[in-house]
């Protein structure tokens, strides 16, 4: 049974990195500041990427499954910012509420790791691309052990069940998966801080050359003259 666990979760985890390896071709960050538009839009694709992963979960009783849903909200709520992550959570709640079960606790899930996400990136005092491997490990594991204290919400003939299958694979997979995850948000700022530095430097050179062609001229005027 163990063994069935981690493979449903590892197989979660690798389609959770496929799709935000897509999601990272087919969106930058700059999509997310272009207005509400933009918000709205990162954040209905956040959410429809939940969607696919609730589609592949891994059960563990009737009406209870697991999957990558809690890794993918909470760095929506880290990297993406209010507008996205609330979306996302509602879109990704509607569709656990339309599965059925334990919908109130999945819910609850979905909501606390967004949430989760929202405050971590609010209230560090340094900029998201200087999150080190370490503190995403540690925020991952803020966020599965906030959602394995809401799985004592189940129903009492199931809770401990539940948690005797699930609290070592997700502990155990899902901080790993949120680090991995994170990296890969980071990476991609720390290219946009790299990519706007030399856009930067371009324009003070155009600007120099500008200035020293203008000032050229000027002395062969007054050569002339």
């Amino acid at each position: 049974m163990a063994d069935s666990v981690f493979f449903g979760l590892v197989h979660n985890a690798v389609l959770l990195l496929a799709l935000a390896l897509i999601y990272d071709v087919m969106i930058s960050r700059d999509a997310i500041r272009a207005g509400w538009p933009g918000r709205l839009g990162s954040g209905v694709l956040i959410g429809l990427l939940g969607v696919v992963l609730m589609l592949n979960p891994w059960h563990c009783l009737p009406g209870i499954f697991f999957d990558s849903r809690s890794v993918l909200l909470g760095i929506s709520g880290l990297f993406f910012g209010v507008v996205p992550t609330l979306v996302a959570m509602v879109v990704t709640a509607a569709w656990r509420f339309i599965q059925g079960g334990a919908a109130g606790t999945g819910t609850a899930v979905i909501f606390a790791s967004g949430l989760i996400g929202l405050a971590w990136g609010r209230f560090r005092r340094r900029p998201l691309w200087d999150l080190s491997p370490r503190e995403l490990y540690f925020f991952g594991l803020a966020v599965h052990a906030v959602m394995l204290l809401l799985l004592l919400t189940l129903p009492g003939e199931v809770v401990w069940q539940v948690l005797g299958r699930v609290a070592l694979p997700v502990l155990a997979i899902n901080p790993l998966l949120t680090m991995l995850l994170g990296l890969l948000m980071v990476n991609r700022l720390k290219r946009q801080q790299i990519d706007s530095e030399l856009l930067r430097r371009a324009e003070e050179i155009r600007r120099l050359n500008i200035s020293l062609e203008e000032r050229v001229r000027e002395r062969t005027t007054e050569l002339e003259a």
